[in-house]
C-alpha cells in the first residue's frame, strides 16, 4: 500500500514537472512573437502621434471658436477642454501609450459630438467663424496611419488569443492594447 502511494506520488510529481517544463518552453517560444507584435503596434502608434497632435490643435481652435461664438457654455466644449488638457498632459509624459489611445478615442467621440452640436444649433450652424473652423477640422481627418496602428494591434491581439496563449501573455506582461476608433466625424 505504501509502495503504491509512493509510486502514485512520484508519478504525479513527474507529471507536474513535465507540465511546468512544457509551460516554460511554450512561454519561452511565445515571448519573441508577442514582443515583435507589440513592438509593431508601439511603432505604429509613435508614427500616428504627430498627426493626432495636429488634429487636436485644430480641434482646440474649434472648441475655442464654438465657446466664443456659441453664447451659452456648451457641455461638449467643457468636455473637450478636459479631454484636450488630458491629451496634452499624456503627450508631455509620453510613457502611457494605452492611456493616450483611450484619450484619443474619447477625443474622437467628442469630435463627433461637436459636429452634431454645431449642425443642430442654428446659432452655431449659421455662424461664419464656426463654419470656417469646422471646415478646417474636417480638413484634418483621422490620419490614415490610424488604420496601420489598428492593424498592428489586431495582429498583436491575435497573437495573444487562445486559452493558454492569453494566460502566458498575461503572465509575461503582454497586456491587451486598445484600437483607435477610426470613424471619421
Amino acid at each position: 500500500m505504501v509502495r503504491t502511494v509512493r509510486r502514485a506520488l512520484l508519478a504525479l510529481l513527474a507529471l507536474l514537472v513535465f507540465v511546468a517544463a512544457a509551460g516554460a518552453i511554450y512561454a519561452w517560444q511565445a515571448r519573441p512573437e508577442l514582443e515583435d507584435r507589440r513592438d509593431a503596434a508601439i511603432e505604429a502608434w509613435d508614427a500616428l502621434r504627430p498627426a493626432l497632435d495636429q488634429r487636436y490643435l485644430v480641434l482646440t481652435a474649434a472648441a475655442d471658436t464654438v465657446r466664443e461664438e456659441g453664447g451659452r457654455p456648451r457641455a461638449v466644449v467643457r468636455d473637450l477642454d478636459v479631454a484636450l488638457a488630458t491629451w496634452r498632459d499624456a503627450r508631455a509624459a509620453g510613457d502611457d501609450m494605452v492611456g493616450e489611445v483611450r484619450i484619443a478615442n474619447d477625443l474622437e467621440g467628442l469630435v463627433r459630438r461637436l459636429v452634431r452640436t454645431v449642425d443642430e444649433t442654428p446659432r452655431l450652424a449659421g455662424n461664419g467663424a464656426v463654419a470656417a473652423v469646422m471646415e478646417q477640422l474636417a480638413g484634418v481627418p483621422v490620419p490614415e496611419a490610424a488604420a496601420d496602428y489598428d492593424d498592428a494591434v489586431r495582429a498583436y491581439e491575435s497573437e495573444r488569443q487562445g486559452t493558454v496563449r492569453e494566460v502566458v501573455a498575461d503572465l509575461l506582461g503582454f497586456d491587451s492594447l486598445p484600437t483607435l476608433d477610426p470613424r471619421v466625424s
